[in-house]
């Protein structure tokens, strides 16, 4: 972890602009530095103290440490005591305890904002901050006068400028003019409000552009599908700004980070009553990133879905005992047997009669449905289903092992109606045309698959941009083929399963460890899709067992 030292200090840099670029940093650190030289000292004091802590206790994942989480609040404290650090003020010894209180409300900032479902952002920071405010007005004194500060004039103010937007637009440029848009909007409006150019630079500059830069990057479909949480955002910012400024409810400390906080935190609430708890999920927002740059790129998207997708409709995964006699070997269900053996195709035959019931009686649950809105609205080219159940329907959709609701012919492959009563078990079904032994349309152990179907599915496969690999572990050798095929197209890989995945996953897939019930009607309703996949049902609120 040494080693990465550097990188994770930088990186709590880039964390202030909602970055985890080490380049981000050192832009950061440079837009600060022409600010205010003291300011970026602090900051590199506080990202240093900060990183150094937790590699010292190992409170956080490595991943996490490496991003420079431990370290960006203590850097933001640092940038708010550059004036007192530049002023050569012995009181600057107290910056040391600021520090020190900062971190150690870290951690427990952090298990309270996930109680609540919500991130800790520069919690510890404003907190920490407005400690240090309140200490220095007992001393008579003001934490924010600063002896060295725009040292090179208004070409200090460009320059930080054009710095910070270099490392907006280097994250996310549909972003970046959204906030630059709400931005001058506020300011512009304060200004005509206060009789000035522009308004006073704490509102425009540190409440609205961040909140509406960070709610566009962490929630991606903010600025397009849910296009009213950056106008939701820059409205609660100037509020809670607002409030502070006329209120005064701690001396003269400035608002700096809370209308951030509370806005970002009106727009989880906002988005998570909209779209589902998962909806501000990290990995969610990631997904929804894959999908929308496939999209845009003209790239198909498919979903190749396994049994776990059915079982909230009530059907049990297809090939575990539950269909079959316990008292018949498994071996007596392959397809060699049901060629030859009377006995075998009546056991087959009983053992397909019992899922055709459920089959039957099912109806497609909230997953089925946001996958129909899905490929209704041209986010989802097609479906390749292990399912036999006929619970996605039929347009675009790939059963590649079979369909319970058909009976074929082994020998010529004409379909025919499922006999009204169990007549297989007085005698063997034979086809009308060839004479052919008659069998449930689903593949049997050691039996090949349509070829006209497989082929299908192998083409709408090949060449696409996002696989989504839905509630499935991935065991059978067919869907392991699928999988190389849509890795060699370069394809993003979705894994959205809670079991585990029986095949590789490269650092670049995204694993959501969640209920497909859940998550694809909020992946649905983020990418702008009708509500209709949630209708009747409580597909949204995960039960609490679910990890988020």
């Amino acid at each position: 972890m040494v080693r990465d030292l550097p990188i994770a200090v930088l990186r709590s840099l880039s964390q202030i602009a909602f970055s985890e670029r080490t380049g981000s940093g050192v832009l950061i650190l440079a837009a600060i530095t022409v600010m205010a030289p003291w300011s970026a000292v602090g900051a590199i004091i506080g990202a240093l103290s900060g990183t150094l802590s937790g590699m010292a206790l190992s409170r956080s994942p490595k991943a996490s440490w490496r991003q420079g989480l431990d370290g960006v609040n203590p850097a933001i404290l640092g940038l708010i005591w550059g004036g007192v650090l530049s002023r050569g003020d012995p009181k600057a010894a107290l910056f040391v305890f600021a520090l020190l209180g900062c971190i150690a409300l870290e951690h427990p900032m952090r298990s309270l904002a996930l109680r609540w479902k919500m991130p800790v952002l520069s919690l510890p920071a404003l907190l920490a901050g407005w400690a240090s405010s309140i200490t220095f007005q007992i001393f008579d004194d003001n934490l924010w006068l600063c002896f060295a500060s725009m040292p090179f004039g208004i070409w200090s103010s460009v320059t930080a400028i054009v710095l910070v937007a270099a490392v907006v637009f280097q994250q996310d440029r549909g972003a970046a003019i959204v906030s630059a848009f709400y931005t001058a909007i506020s300011a512009l409006a304060a200004g005509w409000l206060t009789g000035e150019i522009v308004g006073p630079a704490s509102l425009w500059a540190f409440s609205v552009a961040p909140t509406v830069m960070g709610i566009c990057l962490l929630i991606p479909t903010a600025r397009k599908q849910l296009w009213p949480l950056p106008l939701l955002t820059s409205i609660v910012a100037i509020l809670v700004w607002t409030f502070l400024g006329l209120s005064q409810p701690i001396g003269y400390a400035p608002p700096f980070m809370l209308p951030l906080i509370v806005s970002m935190w009106a727009a989880y609430f906002a988005v998570r009553s909209y779209a589902g708890e998962l909806a501000t999920n990290p990995l969610m927002a990631e997904a929804v990133r894959a999908l929308a740059t496939a999209k845009a790129q003209g790239r198909k998207i498919v979903a190749l879905t396994g049994a776990g997708i059915s079982m909230p409709s009530g059907i049990p995964d297809y090939v575990s005992s539950t269909w079959l006699d316990p008292n018949i070997p498994v071996e007596e269900y392959s397809y060699s047997r049901f060629k030859v053996s009377r006995a075998a195709r009546t056991a087959y035959w009983d053992a397909c009669n019992r899922f055709r019931g459920l089959a039957t009686e099912a109806k497609p649950n909230a997953a089925h449905r946001a996958m129909n809105d899905m490929m209704e609205m041209g986010w989802l080219s097609g479906i390749v289903t292990q399912n036999v159940d006929g619970l996605h329907g039929r347009k675009n959709t790939f059963e590649i092992h079979g369909d319970i609701s058909a009976v074929r012919c082994i020998d010529c492959g004409a379909t025919t109606p499922w006999p009204e009563r169990a007549t297989w078990q007085d005698k063997d079904l034979t086809c009308e045309h060839c004479g052919g032994h008659l069998k449930p349309g689903v593949v049997a152990i050691g039996e090949d698959t349509d070829q006209v179907i497989w082929e299908e599915a192998r083409e709408i496969v090949e060449g696409c941009g996002v696989l989504l690999v839905i509630a499935t572990r991935m065991t059978m050798s067919t869907v392991a083929i699928l999988l190389s095929l849509a890795k060699q197209a370069d394809a993003r890989i979705i894994f959205i399963t809670k079991g585990d995945i029986y095949q590789t996953v490269l650092e670049s897939d995204i694993v959501m460890p969640f209920a497909a019930e859940y998550t694809i009607p909020t992946l649905s309703r983020l990418l702008g899709i009708s509500p209709s996949s949630i209708e009747g049902d409580n597909s949204l609120k995960p039960p609490t067992r679910i990890h988020q």
